[in-house]
């Protein structure tokens, strides 16, 4: 086979199509955990998706975030406005971000990836790793720049979007190369991956729709952002807000 054939393959394979209507993967009561989607507004306040599919309002004290990611155990982790880590705690019964987190400057945005490991996007977009969310420091990822947004795979692949809106793929955190994708269709600013309904969502560049790849490799609408719009998104499983 040649490689060019292979490359293609792959990326076929890593955008897995969705094999679940929206409201079959906003329904998932039944399921122990499941992923959830999180939305942080223009005012930087965090919004979740709910389980009948609707946005919370801005959850209380939530300011101000640039991005949120949430931890395996639920624990939402959010990058301030200072490009610092929070965790969404509560403390006597109130709710609100608790931090900084020690060396955890600078980043404007984060996905958890695979072995506790963090994938961070520096302020001048390249991407950054540390091991674990605390007791650590950042570290420059090689062939790291330039990235908007970047997702991880539960597998240990990688998704980004450069500062030309297109999609890069690679297949592991710290080895291989950048293929681009051959995703057709509006252009999206941010991503995230729902492992369990094997679906690819794309925030909108204005940032008041989301987008999923279908059998196609199309970006086609998903959902609404509901009455805001985002500047970015992420997704964890059954994160705990309140």
């Amino acid at each position: 086979m040649k490689v060019s054939t292979l490359l293609i393959f792959g990326v076929i394979c890593f955008f897995q199509k969705a094999k679940t209507s929206s409201f079959e993967l906003q329904k998932r009561a039944e399921d122990d955990h499941h992923m959830t989607i999180l939305g942080v507004t223009t005012n930087n306040e965090m919004v979740v998706l709910d389980e009948d599919g609707a946005w919370t309002d801005p959850i209380e004290n939530s300011c101000c975030v640039l991005n949120v990611a949430v931890q395996p155990g639920g624990i939402v982790v959010g990058v301030g406005t200072d490009n610092q880590l929070y965790e969404w705690k509560s403390r006597g019964g109130v709710w609100s971000w608790v931090g900084p987190i020690e060396n955890s400057c600078c980043v404007k945005s984060i996905r958890m990836g695979t072995r506790g490991f963090l994938i961070g996007i520096s302020p001048d977009n390249r991407l950054l790793a540390r091991s674990k969310l605390k007791g650590a420091t950042w570290q420059r990822l090689k062939k790291g720049c330039c990235f908007k947004a970047v997702e991880v795979v539960s597998d240990g692949r990688l998704f980004g979007v450069n500062k030309k809106n297109i999609i890069k793929i690679k297949t592991d955190m710290f080895t291989g190369k950048w293929i681009t994708s051959k995703v057709s269709g509006p252009k999206v600013k941010d991503v995230i991956h729902l492992d369990d309904a094997e679906i690819s969502v794309g925030l909108s560049v204005d940032g008041c729709q989301l987008y999923k790849i279908d059998d196609t490799m199309t970006w086609v609408p998903y959902m609404s952002t509901g009455d805001t719009c985002f500047i970015s998104i992420g997704e964890g499983e059954d994160p705990v807000v309140e």
